[in-house]
């Protein structure tokens, strides 16, 4: 007969959780930040977490301009409590498995490919806890940073090269812009900038900075939150101003709180929009960061901007106050006037060198919600669309959209008739 010993329900709402007893016999199950594989679920990992918590890698120098030899990784303890590093090792990427040292409250170390060539390149005063086995890739490499008898990551990453072309031989790092963020954040360009000091920083702050942020896209009427970060190296909070601008734009934007790293934008026009945070300190350095955010326009704060009124029957999608025999919504969609006469607006279709037929088009900066879709027919009757029958390339783009080139991809044969038209369509 079969005898049941133990039953257990397992379920974990977090990446690299694992879910045990207690304690070794407990009746009661809990999920564990940290698994212990083969190892008692009492056993005391206070050290682990702080690992864990505190050791960060801030600094990537995987292409050196001047000493081939000279790669080196930094880290920082950015906790508040030391850390001892026995039984960290980097697996990927590069081998290395950290001596028995301790790592004080902001405290950094790095680590390096030769030791005579990094000291060659930045001198003997830089903490160096050893050399790794293997190299760091020039085009991007994948770092994966554990305690190794837990197989717990404090980082898994892949850094690529052209996230900042001045990393790629040209004599700068990668440094972390906020090391106090989530450690997941680390495999996003937009955590990392190109350092400011030629040949790198090792061993000390990457110096003052500042980071405009990840670009984005916003649906009008909303508004963008502009996320910037600076470091300051060693300067005080207090002895730089801050103070963000626009730098391009259909039309002016407006701000909340100009002088502060985080602030929202908003803006009446639709379009791509640039925006820049200049940091001053008061012995007259500045440093800035730029950011791009587009602004979507959708069919609603388009007919509020140019009515005043959506609701009323000249701004209804399928009205055409202008008579010119193109509705509102495909008023919308190649962007032009309700309030102009502009049925002779779009270019004439073309012949490329090869024999395809093709049209140019402008499209503004549109909501997901709209659409527009260049069609292919032969008959007048029976359209096509798609990429297997019509292809798109974007040829152009400014602040208020893109000029779109559509290809019909039916092989010309100088005899079948082929006819191309856009058609705009809405969710």
């Amino acid at each position: 007969n079969d005898v049941e010993i133990d039953r257990v329900h397992a379920s974990c709402d977090a990446p690299d959780q694992s879910r045990g007893r207690e304690a070794d016999g407990a009746a009661l199950f809990g999920n564990f930040d940290l698994p212990t594989p083969g190892l008692s679920n009492t056993l005391d990992l206070t050290r682990e977490n702080l690992i864990l918590q505190s050791l960060r890698i801030t600094e990537i120098m995987y292409h050196p301009a001047e000493f081939p030899d000279s790669e080196y990784i930094e880290l920082r303890n950015v906790g508040d409590m030391e850390i001892s590093l026995a039984g960290v090792e980097f697996t990927r990427g590069v081998r290395f498995s950290f001596p028995d040292v301790v790592l004080g409250p902001g405290a950094y170390a790095v680590v390096v490919s030769d030791i005579n060539e990094f000291e060659a390149a930045y001198g003997d005063g830089v903490n160096v806890l050893g050399e790794w086995s293997g190299r760091l890739d020039n085009d991007n490499d994948r770092l994966r940073l554990e305690i190794s008898e837990l197989n717990a990551a404090v980082h898994d990453f892949t850094y690529r090269d052209s996230w900042y072309p001045s990393t790629d031989g040209d004599g700068y790092s990668l440094v972390i812009v906020d090391e106090s963020l989530r450690a997941e954040t680390w495999k996003e360009s937009g955590s990392w900038a190109a350092g400011v000091a030629g040949g790198g920083s090792p061993g000390i702050s990457s110096g003052f900075f500042v980071f405009g942020g990840a670009n984005q896209e916003v649906d009008l009427p909303a508004a963008a939150t502009l996320d910037a970060t600076v470091s300051y190296g060693s300067l005080s909070r207090d002895a730089v101003t801050l103070r963000w601008s626009q730098q391009e734009g259909p039309a002016p934007a407006t701000f909340g709180n100009r002088d502060n790293e985080d602030t929202v934008v908003s803006a009446a026009v639709a379009g791509r929009y640039t925006f820049v945070l200049e940091a001053t300190s008061v012995d007259g350095a500045s440093e800035a960061g730029v950011v791009s955010v587009i602004f979507r326009d959708s069919y609603g704060a388009w007919a509020e901007r140019l009515f005043g009124d959506a609701g009323q029957l000249a701004a209804q999608s399928e009205a055409d106050p202008d008579a010119d025999g193109l509705s509102n919504l495909a008023e919308f969609g190649l962007g032009l006037d309700p309030g102009v006469w502009d049925r002779g607006a779009l270019e004439s279709p073309f012949l490329t060198p090869t024999g395809e037929l093709a049209l140019v088009y402008f499209r503004p900066y549109l909501s997901a919600a709209t659409r527009v879709v260049p069609e292919v027919s032969s008959d007048l009757l029976f359209w096509e669309a798609g990429p297997e029958s019509v292809s798109e390339s974007v040829i152009w783009t400014d602040a208020e959209g893109e000029w779109v080139q559509a290809e019909d991809l039916y092989p010309y044969d100088g005899v079948t008739p082929r006819f191309i038209r856009l058609r705009v369509e809405a969710n």
